[in-house]
């Protein structure tokens, strides 16, 4: 695991955010072939939502290092 994973893991708000795309994964795995835009929307969404999260923690952490004398 890298410096940057192992950091982001201590985030609560990066862990709920795993658990959820977790949860949806298997929600999309249930669900049936005919709701494929459903499927198509819960696993984008959700992988989204992770992506943001390591987006802002990334900025934030380089905002961080950059104010910092």
């Amino acid at each position: 695991m890298s410096t940057r994973e192992s950091r982001l893991e201590e985030l609560e708000v990066y862990r709920t955010a795993l658990e959820f795309r977790r949860i949806a994964w298997r929600i999309v795995q249930s669900l049936p072939a005919r709701k494929r835009d459903v499927k198509e929307s819960l696993g984008l969404a959700s992988a989204g939502i992770v992506n943001e999260i390591v987006s802002a923690a990334t900025v934030t952490a380089v905002s961080a290092s950059i104010s910092t004398p």
